[in-house]
């Protein structure tokens, strides 16, 4: 993706002009042209409070210069997990060791919620 398609996704995504040209320049720079990174660098900014939203369109936060944004997809990825409760974790852990698609009710029966059979 280019950094102008870049740039126009990540004001699609958040709506809001007021983020500033620093953040918006470390976010485009990072995701060297991959959608995905900056769509989950911004949930990741939603999910810590630098950007919320206010009423009907998405504001910038003074928290917004306080979070560190990872390098790397994986790092993102890894730093919004970090953020899920305890349980939520290990949730995600097992549903990932049991694959990519699979019914709700094995991963249940995994947990030990499911009803016995």
């Amino acid at each position: 993706m280019s950094e102008t398609d870049s740039k126009q996704l990540v004001s699609n995504l958040l709506e809001v002009e007021a983020l500033p040209d620093s953040i918006r320049r470390l976010i485009l720079t990072k995701a060297e042209g991959n959608p995905f990174f900056v769509e989950e660098v911004i949930r990741m900014l939603i999910d810590q409070g630098g950007i919320t939203r206010q009423g009907d369109h998405w504001t910038v936060t003074g928290e917004i210069q306080n979070i560190e944004i990872p390098d790397t997809l994986q790092g993102v990825l890894m730093a919004r997990i970090d953020r899920l409760s305890e349980e939520a974790k290990r949730t995600l852990q097992v549903a990932s060791v049991i694959g990519r698609r699979f019914q709700v009710r094995v991963l249940e029966q995994v947990l030990g919620k499911g009803v016995s059979a």
